[in-house]
C-alpha cells in the first residue's frame, strides 16, 4: 500500500509531463528537444524529493506524523522553549541556617552517630554558634511532551560536599550532586532518591539534616507500574555498597571502603504505594542486598558474602484540612544504610576473627504536622533507631565506640508569608547510646530561611 501511495503521484506527474511533451512535439512553437528534456528531469527531481519527504514523515504505524508545536499549560515557573514541545525551570534556593548548640556537637548539622560520648571523648565540646548556607540549592528541571509521554529531567546541586578553609574567616563549600536523572514512560534512571524511601512520611524540619531514619540518594534504574490513579508499584536496581563496622568500631561505607572490596550484584528494592487524595497514603517497601567483603590486605586474603534484607511500612493520614499524622517502621537483618542514620552498621567485619556477621536493625518515625493557617505550620517529630550489635564485636576502650541506639526529637514553627519563602524556628534534641552504655547529647536551636526561586 505504501508503494502505491507514494508512487501514484509520481506516475501521474510523469505521465502528465510525457503527454505535455508529446503535444508540444506537434506545436509550431515547440522549444528545442534539449530544453524539453531538461524540464522533464527537473519536474521528476522535484517529485522524487516530495516522495522522500513524505517517506521520512511516515511513522512505524503507517500514518503521517506531523511534528508541530502545541500550546501547553506548563507548570508554574516553567519557561517554554520556542518551537519545541519542551519547557525548562531554572531554580536557585538560597538557604541560610543560623544555629546555636547548647550541648555537644560534631558537625554543622546534628549527626547523632558522631556525637562525642560523655566519659569517653576528652574533646567533648559544648556551646557553639554557626551561620552557614550549605543547604543552598540550584539547578534546572525540564519537561517535554513526546510520543511516548511526558519526559522529565532534573540536575541539581547543593554545597554539602567537602569543606575546607581558604581563609580562616571564609569557608569554601564544595558543590555536591543532589539529583541527576530522567523520567519517561514509567522509567527513572540516574542519581535520585532510593526507591526504599517514603519522602511523604518524614515531615519537614528546619535543620537541613532532617530525620536520619530513611534511605538517601544514589544511582538507580527504576520502573513504575501504574495499576490505577491510586496504586502503583516501583521496582528498582540500585547502587550496591557493603557498609559495616570493623573490629576497631569504625563505620565503613561509601566514603571509606576497604581495598578490593566490591559488590557484583545490585541492590533490589520494591515500593508499593496506595494513595487517596482525601485520606492520605500507605506504602509497603522491601530491599534485598548482597553484603560482600574481599580483603586482600591480610596475609591470607579473606572473602565472605552475606544476604541482607529489609522491610518498611509507612503512612501519612490527613486528619483535618491539610494537617496530618505520619509514621513509618523499618527493620531488617543487614538493612544497614537503608536506614540512613545506621550507614556503616549493616554488619560487623572482624578481620582478626575473619568473620562477616549481619546485624539486626530497626527504625521508627512518628510525627504530626499541624497547619495553623495557610501560611503557618508546626511539625512535631520523634525518631528512634536501634542496632543489635554483633556478638563478634570486641570490647573497645579507646575514643571510638559502637553506636547501639539513637533518639531524635524535633519541634518547629514554619512561617510562609509568600509561597516560595519559608522562615522556620526549631528546637532539636538528639542522643546517642553506645553498646557499652555511654551517651552523647545534642540540643540545638535553629533559625532557617529558605527562598525557592
Amino acid at each position: 500500500m505504501k508503494f502505491f501511495r507514494f508512487t501514484t503521484p509520481f506516475l501521474l506527474a510523469s505521465a502528465f509531463s510525457i503527454s505535455h511533451y508529446a503535444e508540444a512535439e506537434n506545436s509550431p512553437s515547440t522549444p528545442t528537444t534539449a530544453q524539453q528534456l531538461s524540464d522533464l528531469k527537473r519536474q521528476t527531481a522535484e517529485n522524487n524529493k516530495k516522495i522522500q519527504e513524505l517517506e521520512l514523515r511516515i511513522n512505524n504505524h503507517g500514518f503521517v506524523y506531523e511534528p508541530q508545536q502545541v500550546h501547553h499549560n506548563w507548570p508554574k515557573r516553567y519557561i517554554e522553549i520556542p518551537n519545541t514541545n519542551s519547557a525548562i525551570q531554572i531554580f536557585a534556593n538560597p538557604n541560610l541556617a543560623v544555629a546555636y548548640d547548647a550541648s555537644s556537637y560534631s558537625a554543622e548539622i546534628v549527626y547523632p552517630p558522631l556525637l562525642p560520648l560523655q566519659g569517653v571523648n576528652a574533646d567533648l565540646k559544648k556551646g557553639r554558634y554557626i551561620a552557614e548556607a550549605r543547604g543552598t540549592q540550584f539547578g534546572f528541571r525540564t519537561l517535554s511532551y513526546t510520543k511516548i509521554g511526558e519526559l522529565k529531567s532534573e540536575v541539581s546541586l547543593d554545597f554539602w560536599g567537602s569543606t575546607f578553609n581558604i581563609l580562616p574567616s571564609t569557608p569554601f563549600y564544595q558543590p555536591r550532586v543532589r539529583y541527576a536523572y530522567i523520567d519517561v514512560a514509567g522509567w527513572t534512571a540516574g542519581h535520585t532518591t532510593s526507591n526504599f524511601l517514603d519522602p511523604d512520611a518524614i515531615g519537614q524540619t528546619v535543620d537541613y539534616g532532617s530525620v536520619y531514619g530513611v534511605a538517601y540518594r544514589h544511582g538507580l534504574i527504576k520502573y513504575t507500574f501504574n495499576f490505577n490513579q491510586q496504586t502503583n508499584l516501583a521496582i528498582a536496581i540500585e547502587r550496591p555498597s557493603t557498609d559495616y563496622t570493623n573490629q576497631l568500631g569504625q563505620s565503613i561505607n561509601y566514603d571509606n571502603p576497604i581495598p578490593a572490596s566490591a559488590n557484583n550484584l545490585p541492590d533490589v528494592t520494591a515500593h508499593l504505594k496506595i494513595k487517596d487524595d482525601k485520606r492520605g497514603h500507605a506504602s509497603f517497601r522491601a530491599v534485598l542486598r548482597q553484603l560482600k567483603v574481599k580483603d586482600y590486605t591480610l596475609a591470607v586474603p579473606f572473602m565472605a558474602k552475606k544476604t541482607g534484607w529489609g522491610l518498611g511500612i509507612s503512612t501519612e493520614l490527613l486528619v483535618y484540612g491539610k494537617s496530618n499524622v505520619f509514621g513509618q517502621y523499618n527493620f531488617g537483618n543487614g538493612i544497614g544504610r537503608y536506614i540512613d542514620i545506621l550507614n556503616g552498621q549493616s554488619s560487623l567485619y572482624n578481620a582478626n576473627l575473619r568473620v562477616l556477621d549481619t546485624q539486626w536493625a530497626t527504625n521508627l518515625i512518628l510525627g504530626f504536622e499541624h497547619f495553623w493557617s495557610e501560611c503557618l505550620r508546626t511539625n512535631l517529630i520523634y525518631a528512634n533507631s536501634h542496632v543489635q550489635v554483633s556478638k563478634f564485636t570486641p570490647v573497645l576502650t579507646g575514643p571510638t565506640r559502637v553506636t547501639q541506639a539513637i533518639n531524635q526529637f524535633f519541634l518547629n514553627l514554619i512561617y510562609s508569608p509568600i509561597e516560595p519563602l519559608d522562615i522556620g524556628l526549631e528546637y532539636e534534641f538528639a542522643n546517642r547510646i553506645s553498646s557499652d552504655n555511654y551517651r552523647g547529647v545534642a540540643n540545638r536551636i535553629t533559625l532557617g530561611i529558605v527562598y525557592r526561586f
